[in-house]
């Protein structure tokens, strides 16, 4: 293994109840995805692009990627589903879901496309027993096997980040308004990089997906938190900081908090086209500060718009390492998908009713169990429906 250049790694410690950088320790040898200045490389130092795509829908389920409504919850879902069909068979489905939505088959498939990352959104929830552990065992075991990196991600912590349905929120903002819950974010961190600190598969840990936090001091004294928790089990591994304001606001940030990190935005264009100014402010900011710059999200939008940002993305000029597609696999809705989950009426009618506002005219239990054994069949990548045109947009790019 040849050795070039390794980012320096700053320790933490605590100044008046603040945590601060301190002097930086020498370079030494990274065997996992580093930062190198505004770039990523691998192991072995050399340069890396990470192109791929999210595990959306998942490990974290918004209804409206499964034929629901757009606001709705996870926990809002199950709750419903519970109340039809009893906690036991909800418990059951839970199972299923989790083990066939994603399978080796899909990360087989991700690599054959030429995709060399997926990003993994997950609900802290999946933590509370040994469900979480056994599914990313797997999953890393699969993106070994298939030579794609993968990026941890955070898209739930215990209390919600935000009060939007993607963070599955447990009233407004408890992650903000609760000290526990912002102890059980840090331990949660600590825990994951102490359990993979040795597995190179790991691109990164994106601690907190599009956070809300009341200000910028906020946001930056949890980050800074996670950070010191992650490091005293894992020196190594690149951290991913999303900007406030889900994901769009990095005014906060005044360069490194540890020394190994990148920034990740999400670029989605719903009212107007600001893309590009949007990108030039990111990149002013990350070449200022010399820390690398990822898109973790972009997608639900038409075809013309997505190969556009991913040609936006991948101009030479632009320094962004890389980008995540936003899903690999989803209900059809008014915009193409990569993989669409072909839905049969019965899950259609049960999932319009479990994650409407009212729930009115819910299917009855047997209904529910047969439309919930229609839905995990229809998950499994077999049944799956690839669209041609959104392959080529994407896997053209990810060749590069």
């Amino acid at each position: 293994m040849t050795f070039r250049y390794l980012p320096h790694v700053v320790l933490i410690f605590a100044v008046s109840g603040q945590l601060c950088p301190a002097a930086e320790t020498p370079p030494r040898q990274n065997r996992m995805v580093h930062r190198v200045d505004d770039q990523i490389v691998d192991g072995s130092g050399r340069p890396l692009k990470l192109r791929g795509v999210n595990l959306g829908g998942w490990l974290l389920w918004e209804p409206w990627m499964w034929g629901g409504h757009l606001d709705a919850s996870e926990s809002k879902l199950s709750g419903r589903l519970e109340g039809i069909v009893g906690p036991a068979e909800a418990a059951r489905f839970r199972e299923a879901v989790y083990d066939n939505f994603i399978t080796e088959a899909d990360i087989r498939r991700i690599g054959e496309l030429g995709f060399n990352v997926v990003r993994v959104p997950m609900n802290s929830s999946i933590f509370n027993g040994d469900t979480g552990w056994r599914i990313l065992d797997g999953l890393i075991s699969w993106a070994e096997k298939y030579h794609v990196y993968l990026v941890l991600d955070l898209h739930s912590a215990p209390g919600g980040q935000s009060a939007v349905f993607t963070s599955d929120p447990q009233g407004r903002g408890q992650l903000w308004n609760s000290t526990n819950n912002q102890a059980r974010t840090v331990e949660l961190w600590k825990t994951i990089a102490g359990r993979y600190r040795n597995r190179a598969i790991i691109a990164a840990y994106d601690v907190l997906n599009e956070p809300d936090a009341p200000g910028g001091d906020q946001l930056l004294s949890l980050y800074r938190r996670v950070i010191a928790g992650i490091r005293e089990v894992d020196s190594s591994h690149l951290i991913f900081l999303e900007g406030g304001r889900f994901a769009s606001d990095f005014s906060m940030f005044s360069g490194s908090l540890s020394g190994n990190e990148a920034y990740s935005f999400h670029m989605y264009t719903l009212k107007r086209d600001d893309r590009a100014q949007r990108l030039d402010s990111y990149r002013r900011l990350a070449k200022t500060q010399r820390i690398p710059l990822w898109c973790g999200e972009f997608g639900v939008n038409t075809y013309e718009m997505i190969e556009s940002t991913v040609g936006l993305f991948d101009r030479p000029d632009n320094d962004v390492v890389g980008w995540a597609y936003w899903t690999w696999k989803r209900a059809p809705t008014n915009n193409p998908s990569l993989m669409s989950i072909k839905l049969s009426p019965l899950w259609s009618h049960l999932i319009e009713r479990a994650s409407s506002p009212l729930g009115l005219g819910e299917p009855s239990r047997m209904q529910a169990l047969a439309a919930m054994k229609e839905f995990v069949s229809a998950i499994r990548l077999e049944n799956n429906i690839e669209d041609p045109r959104m392959t080529s947009i994407l896997t053209g790019a990810a060749k590069r």
